[in-house]
Protein backbone atom coordinates (compact mmCIF):
# COMPACT_ATOMS: atom_id res chain seq x y z
CA UNK A 1 0.00 0.00 0.00
CA UNK A 2 1.60 3.22 -1.05
CA UNK A 3 2.05 6.15 1.58
CA UNK A 4 -0.12 8.94 0.46
CA UNK A 5 1.59 11.76 -0.54
CA UNK A 6 1.82 15.77 0.55
CA UNK A 7 3.31 18.17 -2.21
CA UNK A 8 4.66 21.93 -1.98
CA UNK A 9 5.15 23.60 -4.87
CA UNK A 10 7.47 26.67 -4.66
CA UNK A 11 10.15 27.09 -7.38
CA UNK A 12 10.20 30.81 -7.55
CA UNK A 13 12.00 33.25 -5.08
CA UNK A 14 15.55 33.59 -3.57
CA UNK A 15 17.57 31.33 -1.29
CA UNK A 16 16.09 33.54 1.61
CA UNK A 17 12.61 32.96 0.57
CA UNK A 18 13.27 29.54 0.25
CA UNK A 19 15.05 29.03 3.75
CA UNK A 20 12.43 30.90 5.26
CA UNK A 21 9.64 28.40 3.91
CA UNK A 22 11.97 25.50 4.93
CA UNK A 23 10.04 24.90 8.63
CA UNK A 24 6.89 24.13 6.96
CA UNK A 25 8.41 20.76 5.85
CA UNK A 26 8.48 20.16 9.86
CA UNK A 27 4.85 21.04 10.02
CA UNK A 28 3.89 18.70 7.57
CA UNK A 29 5.88 15.80 8.84
CA UNK A 30 4.52 16.61 11.89
CA UNK A 31 0.86 16.73 11.41
CA UNK A 32 0.91 13.98 8.65
CA UNK A 33 3.89 11.70 9.80
CA UNK A 34 2.73 8.91 6.85
CA UNK A 35 2.76 11.19 4.37
CA UNK A 36 5.23 10.92 1.63
CA UNK A 37 6.54 14.83 1.11
CA UNK A 38 7.46 15.90 -2.17
CA UNK A 39 8.73 19.42 -3.60
CA UNK A 40 8.53 20.73 -6.36
CA UNK A 41 10.71 23.28 -7.39
CA UNK A 42 13.29 24.49 -10.30
CA UNK A 43 17.34 23.77 -10.36
CA UNK A 44 17.62 27.01 -12.41
CA UNK A 45 18.18 29.25 -9.78
CA UNK A 46 21.67 30.41 -8.58
CA UNK A 47 23.23 26.75 -9.88
CA UNK A 48 20.33 24.97 -8.31
CA UNK A 49 20.50 26.57 -4.81
CA UNK A 50 16.64 26.18 -4.52
CA UNK A 51 17.11 22.17 -5.00
CA UNK A 52 20.52 21.83 -2.52
CA UNK A 53 17.97 23.73 0.18
CA UNK A 54 15.25 21.05 -0.50
CA UNK A 55 17.89 18.15 -0.05
CA UNK A 56 19.37 19.20 3.03
CA UNK A 57 15.71 19.34 4.79
CA UNK A 58 15.18 15.68 6.32
CA UNK A 59 11.75 16.34 6.33
CA UNK A 60 11.71 16.23 2.14
CA UNK A 61 11.58 12.49 0.76
CA UNK A 62 10.96 13.63 -2.87
CA UNK A 63 12.74 16.59 -5.07
CA UNK A 64 10.95 16.98 -8.45
CA UNK A 65 12.81 19.67 -10.38
CA UNK A 66 11.24 20.82 -13.09
CA UNK A 67 11.58 24.36 -15.41
CA UNK A 68 9.78 27.89 -14.27
CA UNK A 69 7.72 27.46 -17.40
CA UNK A 70 6.11 24.16 -15.75
CA UNK A 71 3.50 23.68 -12.96
CA UNK A 72 2.58 27.47 -12.97
CA UNK A 73 -0.76 29.01 -11.63
CA UNK A 74 -3.13 31.56 -13.56
CA UNK A 75 -2.03 33.78 -10.17
CA UNK A 76 1.75 33.00 -11.03
CA UNK A 77 1.22 34.32 -14.54
CA UNK A 78 -0.07 37.09 -13.50
CA UNK A 79 2.33 38.04 -10.92
CA UNK A 80 5.28 37.44 -12.75
CA UNK A 81 4.90 38.16 -16.23
CA UNK A 82 7.79 36.41 -17.56
CA UNK A 83 5.90 32.99 -17.37
CA UNK A 84 2.96 33.69 -19.34
CA UNK A 85 2.43 30.62 -21.14
CA UNK A 86 3.35 27.87 -18.60
CA UNK A 87 0.75 25.32 -18.03
CA UNK A 88 -1.83 25.75 -15.26
CA UNK A 89 -0.54 23.82 -11.86
CA UNK A 90 -3.84 21.60 -11.81
CA UNK A 91 -2.51 19.93 -15.28
CA UNK A 92 0.68 18.27 -14.16
CA UNK A 93 0.47 14.79 -13.11
CA UNK A 94 2.30 15.05 -9.69
CA UNK A 95 -0.16 17.35 -8.43
CA UNK A 96 -2.74 15.89 -9.91
CA UNK A 97 -1.92 12.46 -8.09
CA UNK A 98 -1.08 14.08 -4.92
CA UNK A 99 -3.28 13.38 -1.90
CA UNK A 100 -2.69 17.28 -1.11
CA UNK A 101 -1.15 19.67 -2.75
CA UNK A 102 -0.26 23.14 -1.91
CA UNK A 103 1.06 26.13 -4.26
CA UNK A 104 2.92 28.64 -2.61
CA UNK A 105 4.68 30.43 -5.38
CA UNK A 106 2.33 33.67 -4.31
CA UNK A 107 0.47 33.04 -1.73
CA UNK A 108 2.64 35.92 0.20
CA UNK A 109 1.84 38.15 -2.57
CA UNK A 110 -1.88 38.05 -1.87
CA UNK A 111 -1.32 38.15 1.52
CA UNK A 112 1.30 41.21 1.41
CA UNK A 113 -0.71 42.82 -1.22
CA UNK A 114 -3.99 42.94 1.09
CA UNK A 115 -1.37 43.72 4.09
CA UNK A 116 0.05 47.22 2.34
CA UNK A 117 -3.63 48.09 1.52
CA UNK A 118 -5.03 47.77 4.60
CA UNK A 119 -1.94 48.94 7.49
CA UNK A 120 0.24 50.66 4.44
CA UNK A 121 2.92 48.25 5.91
CA UNK A 122 3.41 44.16 6.21
CA UNK A 123 2.26 42.92 9.69
CA UNK A 124 3.08 38.95 9.16
CA UNK A 125 6.59 37.40 8.48
CA UNK A 126 6.75 35.70 5.39
CA UNK A 127 7.65 31.88 6.77
CA UNK A 128 4.29 32.32 9.05
CA UNK A 129 2.38 33.67 5.59
CA UNK A 130 3.64 30.09 3.60
CA UNK A 131 2.20 28.46 6.96
CA UNK A 132 -1.19 29.76 7.21
CA UNK A 133 -1.23 28.82 3.06
CA UNK A 134 -1.18 24.93 4.14
CA UNK A 135 -2.91 24.95 7.11
CA UNK A 136 0.63 23.76 8.88
CA UNK A 137 1.36 25.17 12.69
CA UNK A 138 5.28 23.49 12.71
CA UNK A 139 6.55 23.07 16.58
CA UNK A 140 9.54 25.80 15.34
CA UNK A 141 9.77 28.41 12.67
CA UNK A 142 13.40 27.77 12.92
CA UNK A 143 14.43 27.22 9.01
CA UNK A 144 16.16 24.01 8.21
CA UNK A 145 19.60 23.36 6.28
CA UNK A 146 21.69 20.34 7.98
CA UNK A 147 25.17 20.20 6.75
CA UNK A 148 26.40 16.53 5.99
CA UNK A 149 29.67 15.53 7.56
CA UNK A 150 31.26 14.77 4.41
CA UNK A 151 30.44 18.29 3.25
CA UNK A 152 32.19 20.05 6.44
CA UNK A 153 35.26 17.64 5.66
CA UNK A 154 35.44 18.76 2.16
CA UNK A 155 34.97 22.43 3.39
CA UNK A 156 37.58 22.40 6.50
CA UNK A 157 40.04 21.41 3.67
CA UNK A 158 39.40 24.00 1.03
CA UNK A 159 39.63 26.56 4.10
CA UNK A 160 43.09 25.35 4.84
CA UNK A 161 44.09 25.06 1.06
CA UNK A 162 42.28 28.49 0.14
CA UNK A 163 43.34 30.29 3.67
CA UNK A 164 46.53 28.86 4.62
CA UNK A 165 45.65 28.92 8.48
CA UNK A 166 47.03 26.55 11.21
CA UNK A 167 46.31 22.72 10.85
CA UNK A 168 42.92 21.44 9.86
CA UNK A 169 40.96 21.56 12.59
CA UNK A 170 37.55 19.88 12.82
CA UNK A 171 34.49 22.41 12.48
CA UNK A 172 33.74 24.77 15.38
CA UNK A 173 36.74 23.96 17.92
CA UNK A 174 38.18 26.82 16.65
CA UNK A 175 36.79 29.77 14.40
CA UNK A 176 39.80 31.68 13.73
CA UNK A 177 42.39 31.58 11.80
CA UNK A 178 46.08 31.51 13.40
CA UNK A 179 44.40 32.48 16.22
CA UNK A 180 42.39 35.98 14.15
CA UNK A 181 38.75 35.85 14.75
CA UNK A 182 36.82 35.04 11.42
CA UNK A 183 34.27 37.50 9.82
CA UNK A 184 32.64 37.20 6.62
CA UNK A 185 31.31 40.34 4.91
CA UNK A 186 28.42 40.16 2.49
CA UNK A 187 28.91 42.07 -1.20
CA UNK A 188 25.52 40.89 -2.47
CA UNK A 189 22.73 43.80 -2.90
CA UNK A 190 25.49 46.69 -3.65
CA UNK A 191 23.81 48.62 -6.72
CA UNK A 192 21.20 51.03 -5.88
CA UNK A 193 19.97 51.19 -9.93
CA UNK A 194 18.85 47.97 -8.93
CA UNK A 195 17.88 46.91 -5.41
CA UNK A 196 16.80 48.84 -2.62
CA UNK A 197 18.96 47.06 -0.20
CA UNK A 198 21.94 48.60 -0.77
CA UNK A 199 24.95 49.41 1.48
CA UNK A 200 27.43 50.31 -1.40
CA UNK A 201 30.77 49.44 -2.32
CA UNK A 202 32.79 52.31 -0.14
CA UNK A 203 31.35 51.85 3.26
CA UNK A 204 31.63 48.05 2.97
CA UNK A 205 35.18 47.99 1.77
CA UNK A 206 35.68 50.85 4.82
CA UNK A 207 34.17 48.15 7.00
CA UNK A 208 36.22 45.87 5.77
CA UNK A 209 39.24 47.58 6.45
CA UNK A 210 38.21 48.65 10.08
CA UNK A 211 37.11 44.76 11.31
CA UNK A 212 41.15 44.00 9.72
CA UNK A 213 42.79 47.45 11.81
CA UNK A 214 40.78 45.27 14.46
CA UNK A 215 43.10 42.22 13.62
CA UNK A 216 40.02 40.43 12.41
CA UNK A 217 40.59 38.08 9.21
CA UNK A 218 37.66 39.43 6.88
CA UNK A 219 37.02 37.06 4.14
CA UNK A 220 34.27 39.01 1.73
CA UNK A 221 31.21 36.30 -0.02
CA UNK A 222 29.75 37.25 -3.50
CA UNK A 223 29.04 35.22 -6.11
CA UNK A 224 31.10 37.45 -8.30
CA UNK A 225 32.90 40.95 -6.52
CA UNK A 226 35.36 41.42 -4.12
CA UNK A 227 37.32 44.12 -2.42
CA UNK A 228 41.51 44.31 -3.24
CA UNK A 229 43.41 42.92 -0.33
CA UNK A 230 40.61 41.32 1.21
CA UNK A 231 40.47 37.37 1.16
CA UNK A 232 37.59 36.60 -0.32
CA UNK A 233 35.02 33.17 -1.54
CA UNK A 234 33.49 34.14 -5.09
CA UNK A 235 31.27 31.69 -7.08
CA UNK A 236 30.61 28.85 -4.30
CA UNK A 237 27.42 27.05 -4.80
CA UNK A 238 25.42 26.83 -1.68
CA UNK A 239 26.46 23.49 -0.73
CA UNK A 240 30.05 24.28 -0.69
CA UNK A 241 29.11 27.92 1.26
CA UNK A 242 27.43 27.07 3.84
CA UNK A 243 30.09 24.60 5.41
CA UNK A 244 32.30 27.93 4.83
CA UNK A 245 30.17 29.81 6.96
CA UNK A 246 29.74 27.46 9.74
CA UNK A 247 33.38 28.07 10.33
CA UNK A 248 33.27 31.95 11.09
CA UNK A 249 33.09 33.80 13.75
CA UNK A 250 30.11 36.17 12.67
CA UNK A 251 28.93 37.63 9.19
CA UNK A 252 27.87 41.15 8.47
CA UNK A 253 25.47 41.75 5.23
CA UNK A 254 22.82 43.52 4.40
CA UNK A 255 19.29 41.73 3.75
CA UNK A 256 19.77 39.15 1.47
CA UNK A 257 20.64 35.36 0.97
CA UNK A 258 23.69 35.47 2.88
CA UNK A 259 22.27 36.46 6.07
CA UNK A 260 19.66 33.59 6.03
CA UNK A 261 22.60 31.30 4.41
CA UNK A 262 24.90 32.34 7.73
CA UNK A 263 21.45 32.60 10.03
CA UNK A 264 20.74 28.97 9.48
CA UNK A 265 23.86 27.47 10.30
CA UNK A 266 23.89 29.02 13.51
CA UNK A 267 26.49 31.82 12.56
CA UNK A 268 25.92 35.04 14.61
CA UNK A 269 24.59 37.38 11.88
CA UNK A 270 25.47 41.30 12.01
CA UNK A 271 22.20 41.99 9.53
CA UNK A 272 22.22 45.92 8.54
CA UNK A 273 18.46 47.25 7.32
CA UNK A 274 16.88 49.96 5.84
CA UNK A 275 14.18 49.91 3.26
CA UNK A 276 13.03 46.35 5.21
CA UNK A 277 11.98 45.49 8.88
CA UNK A 278 14.37 43.13 10.73
CA UNK A 279 11.69 41.88 12.62
CA UNK A 280 10.63 40.04 9.30
CA UNK A 281 13.64 38.57 8.76
CA UNK A 282 15.72 37.73 12.11
CA UNK A 283 13.48 36.48 14.48
CA UNK A 284 15.63 32.76 14.17
CA UNK A 285 18.91 33.90 13.95
CA UNK A 286 21.84 34.56 16.15
CA UNK A 287 23.39 37.93 16.00
CA UNK A 288 22.25 41.72 15.52
CA UNK A 289 19.76 43.81 13.38
CA UNK A 290 21.30 47.46 12.97
CA UNK A 291 18.38 48.98 12.26
CA UNK A 292 18.16 52.77 10.36
CA UNK A 293 14.19 53.62 10.97
CA UNK A 294 15.07 55.89 14.02
CA UNK A 295 17.39 57.59 11.70
CA UNK A 296 15.40 58.31 8.84
CA UNK A 297 11.73 59.31 8.72
CA UNK A 298 10.79 57.05 5.35
CA UNK A 299 11.89 53.71 6.55
CA UNK A 300 10.57 51.10 6.08
CA UNK A 301 9.57 51.24 2.68
CA UNK A 302 10.79 48.01 0.40
CA UNK A 303 7.21 47.61 -0.90
CA UNK A 304 7.07 51.31 -2.01
CA UNK A 305 10.53 51.79 -2.88
CA UNK A 306 10.22 55.32 -3.10
CA UNK A 307 14.42 55.38 -3.78
CA UNK A 308 14.12 53.62 -6.41
CA UNK A 309 11.42 56.05 -8.37
CA UNK A 310 14.70 59.01 -7.99
CA UNK A 311 16.40 60.42 -10.79
CA UNK A 312 17.86 63.03 -9.37
CA UNK A 313 20.33 63.44 -7.24
CA UNK A 314 21.12 59.88 -6.80
CA UNK A 315 22.58 61.04 -3.79
CA UNK A 316 19.21 60.92 -2.03
CA UNK A 317 19.46 57.04 -2.38
CA UNK A 318 19.18 55.21 0.40
CA UNK A 319 19.77 57.47 3.04
CA UNK A 320 18.63 54.57 5.09
CA UNK A 321 21.53 52.47 4.92
CA UNK A 322 23.78 55.23 4.38
CA UNK A 323 23.17 56.87 7.30
CA UNK A 324 24.77 53.83 9.28
CA UNK A 325 28.24 54.54 10.12
CA UNK A 326 30.67 51.94 9.49
CA UNK A 327 32.34 52.47 13.25
CA UNK A 328 29.02 51.02 14.56
CA UNK A 329 28.66 47.90 12.62
CA UNK A 330 32.50 47.39 13.45
CA UNK A 331 31.83 47.72 16.84
CA UNK A 332 28.57 45.34 17.09
CA UNK A 333 30.67 42.35 14.78
CA UNK A 334 33.62 42.94 17.88
CA UNK A 335 31.11 42.07 20.39
CA UNK A 336 29.99 38.87 18.86
CA UNK A 337 33.74 37.72 18.08
CA UNK A 338 34.11 38.22 21.81
CA UNK A 339 31.31 36.24 22.82
CA UNK A 340 32.23 33.23 20.28
CA UNK A 341 35.71 33.40 21.67
CA UNK A 342 34.32 33.03 25.15
CA UNK A 343 31.78 30.58 23.65
CA UNK A 344 34.41 28.17 22.22
CA UNK A 345 36.88 28.43 24.98
CA UNK A 346 33.86 27.55 27.75
CA UNK A 347 34.00 30.79 30.04
CA UNK A 348 31.38 32.56 31.31
CA UNK A 349 28.87 33.91 28.57
CA UNK A 350 27.54 37.34 29.33
CA UNK A 351 24.11 37.93 28.30
CA UNK A 352 23.80 39.71 24.18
Amino acid sequence: MRKPTFVVVRQLGGIGDVLSLSCIYRGIREQFPGHHIINVTTDIYFSGALVDIARHNPFIDEIIKISPFEAASNITKKVWQSYAGASDIMDEMVIRSADTAVDLNVACVERESAEFETHKTIITPRYKIWCDAAGIVPSSYTPIYQITEEEQIQGDAWWFDNFKGDTPTPFLRDRTRNGQQIVGLGLASANPSVDARTMGMDKLTEIAHQLQAQGIYVITVDPTRKIDDVPYIVGKRLQDLMPLLRRMSAVVTVDTGLLHCAGVVNTPVIGMFGSTDYRMRMAYYRGSAIDSKALVPCAYCWYSKPCMHLTKPVKDRMKCLKSIEPSTIVAETLRWCEYVKMESTGTQLPII
